[in-house]
């Protein structure tokens, strides 16, 4: 039994190498992908540096200062007591009915339902930053 299940694999990885190697072909004379642009981490660093999450975070939803923070009802979900908290000294976001929470990138991320490279470039246009790309090439 053992000596059949051995020559069985044997024979099977037979066949799988001579189905694959039109494929390995092939592959060598595939096109290549398109480089992948990225924004430089200075900029990266700049654009959340720059960017206030209470300006940011206040043009979704109206916000109203309790103690050092700010509070509002949460725009991700339907509520009707506040329960979204924004520290601005931190530059933090907090909802305490859904649990979403982060920075002024996230919360784009969050309430565009984008990227984290588009919410950069969200950021980026109304702070008016240019953004550079630099081209990577996958490796």
């Amino acid at each position: 039994m053992i000596s059949y299940l051995r020559e069985r694999d044997v024979s099977a990885a037979l066949d799988m190498t001579s189905f694959l190697l039109p494929y390995a072909a092939h592959d060598k004379i595939a096109d290549t992908p398109p480089p992948m642009a990225r924004i430089p981490k200075e900029l990266v660093d700049q654009i959340i540096q720059t960017a206030d999450i209470v300006e940011v975070v206040g043009d979704f939803v109206q916000l109203k200062r309790k103690g050092q923070n700010l509070w509002a009802p949460c725009p991700f979900h339907n509520e009707k007591s506040p329960s979204f908290s924004v520290n601005p000294a931190k530059s933090l976001y907090k909802c305490f009915g859904c649990g979403k929470a982060g920075g002024v990138v996230q919360f784009v991320m969050d309430v565009e339902g984008t990227s984290y490279v588009e919410a950069l470039k969200y950021l980026a246009k109304k702070y008016a930053i240019t953004i550079e790309e630099e081209e990577k090439t996958p490796q």
